[in-house]
């Protein structure tokens, strides 16, 4: 549904360790569109998805997967600063989505959210990517189709928790 109603490429995700790994990915069906694969990694704490399922977990698990990115970073790399991260995450935790433009992939941004889960179940997140301009201009809309289709997807599953 999000992909026929967007033409976007619709990513979902879960965390490994200190990685997301897109564990789905449905083409964009526009002539400007991201290319990525299943199986595409990202830094846990560097980008939007990362950061959203972070939301999803404990202050305590969130300190630990940030330091372990943190000793696994390439020599030169930006330092994580786990106070902004945290900055970063009580915002997203407020806004209920998280939105990454130009990040990862320069010129490429996402807006996500996470996906109800059963009680104790590995957080997942779902999201809108395609480049980094339309999706800073469509971030509310897409959140709020984001909201809709997954309210009307989930809706009435017992044990589930939304985001």
């Amino acid at each position: 549904d999000l992909g026929e109603e967007t033409g976007e490429t619709i990513l979902l995700g879960i965390a490994s360790d200190i990685h997301v790994v897109y564990i789905a990915v449905i083409p964009a069906t526009r002539a400007m569109r991201l290319h990525i694969p299943a199986g595409t990694r990202r830094p846990i704490a560097d980008s939007g998805m990362g950061l959203m399922l972070l939301s999803a977990m404990d202050d305590g698990e969130i300190a630990r997967r940030v330091a372990r990115a943190t000793q696994a970073r390439e020599p030169g790399a930006a330092p994580l600063v786990h106070e902004d991260i945290m900055a970063e995450i009580v915002a997203i935790r407020a806004r209920g989505h998280a939105l990454s433009a130009s990040r990862i992939v320069p010129g490429a941004g996402i807006v996500c959210t996470l996906l109800p889960t059963a009680e104790g179940s590995q957080p997942m997140a779902i999201g809108i990517g395609g480049q980094a301009f339309e999706v800073v201009e469509k971030e509310e809309a897409f959140a709020q189709l984001l909201a809709a289709k997954i309210g009307r997807h989930f809706a009435g599953e017992s044990g589930a928790a939304g985001p």
